[in-house]
């Protein structure tokens, strides 16, 4: 297989598939009276995860993609705090009862641009208004450059027991251009702090695809995490999406990486990791062999949401704070954007839904579809109707007949060479997908 003339003919745009239906697809047909009912639905005993949007940065980084706001004082945050605990309190009203959670996750931005008092304050509400299992996994994301020993502690003492670490890259040079300079000494001050106040469970974001990285740059940035032996590390291709975010305008003035350039980095980067002991998991993710997410990807329990490949079983996550996104079996619902809107919401009682979408049961049957094909590279879309067989059967002809896939009735695999085309392969399985009408990133 020629891999590298592959990638040039399906140079195209795809989901990520964090959803299904992604979020592109939402309208504001649905809002806070769905969601209210929704939640009405959920029955006592069902466990939920919960996920908590912090949107403040101090620094814009120049690849991210994220919904961030730069602040110059924190009295916007110390604002958002109030009426995020407002939202706490009226899902949990709507609720009616301390629903039992089996995970946290805190995302952002950067969730520990918050105070102390502040996270603990948030903390405290959820243990208050939710039932945390003793085996919940709370995890929050951290900026190195701007935390102290004093606040992982304090994590610590909160329950967190998994630290996300943003790190993108070790090399200066690259670090510069995308104005995230943190030299390595930092990382491992941080990671070392961690370990010592008992947070084993670590993982550090990595990119490739920037401005001024190398197949050289890649290896030693590899090397350096894996020095670090954090137990996951998610490796990400940078998505240019200018149209989103302006921002990334500013990195145009370099070369970036073209899709054959982004595979030969990819490739180097899986080989040096693995190297060091570390799994692939899905398509961008890797861990070592005693972490939950190698087990559940060889014992088939391995999850994909807006978070990315997860171990959390839950079928419902509720979230709080702008931009939030939650999923219930009726469908998702997203919360404004807008911190003012965020705030006139919570203070007079509603909620804070603008937007979402109702899933029907063939959603839910090709969402099924597509989790398999992107966590495990192979699935079954025997399930779907005669006349959406054939629909996608005549959409993976072409990838069959590459080589990229292979195919024995409805049963679909990804060819061991050619994973780096797993969401353009499952655009055959998304009912809504229009390449024509739709912004997406770089599928390779």
């Amino acid at each position: 297989m020629d891999i590298e003339r592959l990638i040039r003919k399906y140079d195209a745009t795809a989901p990520r598939y964090t959803s299904y239906p992604t979020a592109n697809h939402f309208s504001d047909e649905v809002g806070p009276a769905d969601y209210a009912a929704w939640l009405g639905n959920i029955t006592p005993e069902t466990p939920v995860s919960l996920y908590l949007h912090i949107p403040f940065c101090k620094t814009m980084c120049a690849y991210c993609g994220c919904h961030t706001k730069i602040i110059p004082s924190y009295d916007p945050a110390a604002d958002y705090v109030e009426h995020l605990l407002g939202e706490i309190d009226l899902v949990a009203e709507t609720l009616g009862r301390a629903q039992p959670v089996s995970h946290i996750q805190w995302g952002g931005g950067t969730p520990t641009f918050l105070t102390t008092d502040d996270l603990r304050r948030l903390f405290d509400r959820l243990r208050a208004r939710f039932a945390l299992r003793d085996d919940a996994e709370i995890a929050i994301e951290i900026d190195p450059r701007t935390i102290g020993r004093d606040k992982i502690d304090a994590l610590a003492s909160l329950g967190v027991n998994r630290i996300s670490f943003g790190v993108q890259d070790f090399d200066p040079a690259v670090q510069e251009v995308i104005n995230r300079v943190q030299p390595y000494e930092t990382v491992r001050d941080v990671t070392g702090w961690a370990r010592a106040a008992g947070i084993d469970d670590i993982n550090f974001d990595l990119m490739y695809g920037l401005p001024l990285q190398t197949e050289d740059t890649i290896r030693r940035t590899m090397a350096q995490a894996a020095s670090l032996a954090p137990k996951r590390l998610a490796v990400f291709g940078y998505a240019h999406v200018p149209w989103f975010a302006k921002h990334q305008e500013k990195l145009e003035q370099y070369d970036l990486p073209d899709p054959v350039a982004r595979y030969r980095q990819f490739m180097i980067l899986t080989n040096a990791l693995k190297d060091h002991d570390y799994h692939p998991i899905g398509i961008d993710h890797f861990a070592k062999s005693d972490d939950p997410m190698f087990r559940a990807q060889k014992n088939g329990t391995l999850h994909r949401n807006f978070q990315g490949y997860t171990t959390d079983t839950a079928e419902i996550m509720l979230a709080f704070g702008t931009t939030a996104i939650s999923q219930l079996p009726e469908g998702f619902v997203q919360n404004t954007p807008l911190l003012k809107k965020h705030r006139e919401r919570v203070e007079n009682g509603a909620l804070a839904t603008v937007r979402g979408i109702v899933v029907e049961q063939d959603d839910l049957t090709r969402r099924g579809i597509i989790e398999r094909m992107m966590c495990h590279f192979e699935t079954d879309y025997g399930v779907l109707s005669p006349a959406a067989q054939a629909s996608v059967a005549a959409k993976l002809a072409g990838f069959e007949q590459d080589g990229i896939i292979t195919r024995d009735g409805t049963f679909v695999r990804m060819a061991a060479t050619s994973q780096i085309f797993t969401r353009l392969v499952c655009t055959a399985f998304d009912a809504h997908f229009k390449p024509a009408s739709q912004r997406h990133a770089k599928a390779v």
